[in-house]
């Protein structure tokens, strides 16, 4: 049952309890009317005739209530088992919303571990393309024609490469 169910039946359940206890409260008002009637009507009667009617009236009452405080006390048995229910209920979803917020929480940990791994390597990818563009800027090269670049070489420094092939770019003026 989902937790709305559980409320409707709640509502359903303390409904029931509610009429009932009415229904009970008028059987007793009823009752104990009907026992004041007959009071007055035996006072109008022989002392003997009103004994035996008070004394039979008295026993139907007493039957009346005893069986009133049986149905609430079967209604108040209902409402603790129902309780209990709700309380184990309410238990089971605590423990199932910590359960969901210790999960989406380890997942944004996973998801930022693995994010902040790919970008620190994308980081680390632009610094050394940054270092590379700076010392190109930094460069004194111009183009010569024909989509070729010339430079201005430092000819103290010592040859460079596999096999000697390249020399040392002069920075800017």
């Amino acid at each position: 049952m989902t937790g709305k169910a559980h409320a409707e039946a709640d509502s359903r359940v303390h409904e029931e309890g509610v009429v009932a206890i009415a229904t009970l409260r008028r059987e007793l008002h009823a009752g104990m009317r009907d026992l004041r009637m007959t009071m007055r009507a035996g006072l109008d009667r022989s002392g003997q005739t009103f004994a035996a009617d008070a004394h039979q009236t008295m026993t139907a009452v007493r039957h009346e209530v005893s069986e009133m405080v049986g149905r609430i006390n079967r209604a108040a048995r209902g409402f603790e088992v129902h309780a209990l229910n709700l309380a184990h209920l309410r238990r089971r979803l605590y423990l199932g919303m910590g359960g969901m917020l210790l999960l989406s929480l380890a997942g944004v940990v996973l998801v930022y571990q693995a994010l902040y791994g790919h970008y620190r390597q994308e980081y680390e990818r632009l610094l050394g393309e940054v270092a590379y563009l700076k010392a190109v800027n930094g460069a004194d090269v111009a183009p010569c024609g024909d989509g070729r670049l010339c430079a201005r070489i430092d000819g103290a420094a010592p040859p460079l490469g596999g096999d000697g092939q390249y020399r040392l770019v002069l920075p800017r003026p």
